[in-house]
């Protein structure tokens, strides 16, 4: 977002994981700065894998999956190209909704490759946020797997939206988690939210940083906690330990991704 100043007045944080817990709304990563944030291209091989947990289980346990990702109707926002698996050639993304889908199966994200064939996995979601509305967000390029990162919003409360990442991994859409955590919304992240309460991801120096900012008592100081990630292979490590600073609310805008959040400054498609 252009202006901070906006994030504070106009935006109320729903926290998905609460301010203490070590989750993906919080960050740590490189000292705050204002020098423009070094960004690679997209890798032009893919390296080895780190077999992380995909979950196909839960794609292959909704019925409805196969007919209402090829059902135009059923889109939901917008689409976008780009190459997401890695063969030179574009694919397009795009999200879908249906309302009549049983538990879990309410919204999938669905990739149309080059010869039309279709992959696609469940955004289980429906239920943790004020409002389900997923849709693509962007294509970002995280390093190192060939191709880019899929950024969808999947869900918003009052005045946050909350992101997942993804990627195509051979024939399967795979949801990238923290540390392997298991459970789709342990790796869910917050962009925006309000003078109580901002959240922000982006890319910065390399690394993926999350972030929040929290007002501290009365004053007009802010406890800000940066963690940093790296992409290896299909998991979301951290690069170390929490970064914890308190900071006046004018200088929240040195830390680059409470700026350009969410991915603003991440290479995309």
């Amino acid at each position: 977002m252009p202006h901070v100043k906006r994030l504070f007045l106009s935006l109320l944080l729903v926290s998905l994981m609460g301010c203490d817990g070590e989750d993906g709304t919080r960050s740590s990563g490189p000292e705050p700065t204002t020098s423009p944030t070094q960004v690679a291209s997209p890798s032009p091989s893919p390296p080895p894998l780190v077999t992380a947990p995909p979950s196909p289980t839960l794609a292959s346990a909704c019925p409805n999956e196969i007919a209402v990702r090829s059902d135009e109707s059923l889109r939901n926002g917008g689409s976008v190209k780009g190459d997401v698996d890695g063969d030179g050639t574009h694919e397009e993304v795009w999200a879908v909704v249906d309302d009549e889908g049983g538990p879990g199966c309410v919204g999938f994200l669905v990739v149309r490759r080059a010869d039309d064939s279709l992959l696609s996995t469940a955004l289980p979601f429906e239920t943790l946020f004020g409002t389900f509305d997923p849709r693509v967000h962007a294509l970002v390029d995280l390093g190192p797997l060939a191709g880019y990162e899929i950024s969808a919003f999947v869900g918003r409360g009052a005045s946050t939206e909350f992101l997942a990442l993804y990627a195509v991994s051979g024939d399967t859409v795979v949801q990238l988690k923290i540390n392997r955590r298991p459970e789709p919304e342990r790796s869910v992240f917050g962009t925006y939210g309000s003078v109580g309460h901002l959240s922000a991801i982006d890319c910065v120096e390399g690394h993926l940083v999350v972030s929040t900012a929290v007002p501290s008592g009365e004053s007009v100081e802010y406890r800000v906690k940066r963690l940093g990630y790296e992409l290896q292979g299909l998991v979301l490590a951290r690069t170390g330990p929490p970064q914890r600073d308190r900071v006046d609310a004018d200088e929240l805008s040195g830390y680059p991704e409470f700026v350009s959040s969410p991915l603003g400054s991440c290479p995309q498609a």
